[in-house]
């Protein structure tokens, strides 16, 4: 898990209404995977208004402008949202302000991100970062970002294809001050990871808690499922100075390093 690829997504609606809220994982320089009802509740897009990308203190990178909670304003590049899926990519637009994490200074000698799908029956240990609103500090409002270690059962996957994630990790204890939402309102669009000898597998993208009794089950849309989309393959080679994203067939395998531009087999 790379910490300085986490980032907080907000949608601000052009109604004035309350902005969406969630978390987010930047898979290339400028390219955030979060979930797609982080931008609003339509299937058919995200809600109209402004989409804005902001890294937590923490992560300023020595940037003043990054320390303050600067937002970035952002495009859409892909939005799919459907009872199986629930994903969305968008892409910081150009600013000078705007640092690259180190994890992704270098993406011409290697890919930006590996691919991964769980396979087997053993459970698989899996963690995810982001900013749950149980981190949110009472007086400024903002969230700090909380780490969820956690594993994920193949037997127990949902009948809508999604991963669940189960931990008993001890969390703080939350009164909410409305009705909507859980503790972990927020964490959606959080990278899903599993380790790998060569690095990180990304393998899911979180979505919703399931308010569990004595512990933490979160679902998470699988990343095979994303990459068997064509128009959301294509947007991320685009982005990704042309590594094409790999699934690995394994859950110890990565991505293909590269793929032949001539025989589409590995190089």
């Amino acid at each position: 898990m790379e910490f300085d690829r986490r980032v907080q997504v907000r949608l601000y609606p052009d109604s004035g209404e309350r902005p969406f809220f969630g978390s987010g994982y930047l898979i290339a320089p400028r390219l955030v995977l979060t979930a797609a009802h982080v931008l609003g509740d339509e299937a058919s897009g995200p809600d109209p208004g402004s989409i804005k990308v902001s890294v937590p203190p923490s992560d300023a990178r020595g940037s003043p402008d990054l320390a303050a909670g600067r937002e970035f304003l952002a495009e859409l590049r892909y939005y799919r949202k459907t009872q199986t899926v629930d994903a969305a990519l968008v892409e910081i637009k150009k600013d000078d302000v705007w640092i690259v994490p180190e994890s992704l200074q270098d993406v011409t000698t290697h890919a930006p991100q590996r691919w991964g799908r769980l396979i087997g029956t053993r459970p698989h240990p899996v963690s995810l970062i982001g900013f749950p609103r149980m981190q949110q500090d009472p007086g400024s409002q903002d969230r700090s970002s909380r780490q969820l270690n956690g594993h994920i059962d193949p037997g127990n996957q949902s009948p809508d294809h999604r991963y669940e994630i189960f931990s008993t990790d001890p969390v703080r204890h939350f009164f909410p001050e409305a009705a909507e939402g859980t503790r972990w309102s927020g964490i959606s669009g959080a990278a899903v990871l599993a380790e790998a000898t060569e690095g990180d597998l990304l393998c899911g993208v979180a979505r919703h808690d399931l308010k569990a009794d004595g512990g933490t089950i979160l679902t998470a849309t699988p990343v095979a499922l994303l990459l068997e989309d064509s128009e959301f393959r294509s947007t991320i080679t685009a982005y990704s100075h042309a590594w094409e994203p790999v699934l690995a067939s394994r859950f110890h395998e990565g991505a293909c390093p590269r793929v032949d531009r001539k025989d589409g087999k590995c190089s």
